[in-house]
């Protein structure tokens, strides 16, 4: 059977929505805060699951916080059929953005990377990949990283 593996980054998203985005150095009122469980990773993950005909054949690969926003972002996951085994908890702040959106749907981004930056020397060796598996990776981890998945 083929399994999808996602490894990348999981963020916990901070989104504002606002009438237009803040001018540098500018205060702006908002009129809503949202929290979502994403970051480039979390995001395939999700798709993934959604459109899978198998329950548990995507897993998440990365890591969170031990801190709340982690044991919230693998509760998200798991909720949305990603097997999360292989999402580990390193000791420092999960990932998050800080997202503006304005009345047009322009953004403003800005990714604080924590835990999508601690990633264990081991973590990538450590997946039992076969030939029938699928990999799916993205630049929101360190490149060494990356360059590791693919090897």
């Amino acid at each position: 059977m083929t399994h999808i593996y996602v490894f990348g980054s999981v963020n916990l998203d901070y989104v504002a929505e606002v009438e237009r985005l803040p001018l540098p150095g500018e205060t702006l009122t908002g009129s809503t805060l949202s929290l979502f469980s994403g970051g480039k990773g979390g995001n395939q993950a999700h798709g993934a699951a959604g459109v899978s005909a198998t329950a548990g054949s995507v897993s998440m690969v990365g890591c969170v916080g031990e801190d709340s926003d982690g044991v919230r972002l693998r509760s998200d996951l798991e909720k949305h059929g990603v097997e999360v085994a292989t999402l580990v908890s390193v000791p420092v702040q999960s990932g998050s953005a800080l997202i503006t959106v304005d009345a047009d749907s322009e953004n403003t981004i800005v990714v604080i990377p924590g835990a999508n930056h601690a990633w264990p020397a081991d973590l990538v060796s450590s997946i039992p990949l076969t030939a029938a598996d699928v990999v799916v990776v993205q630049l929101e981890v360190p490149f060494e990283t990356v360059r590791a998945i693919a090897e």
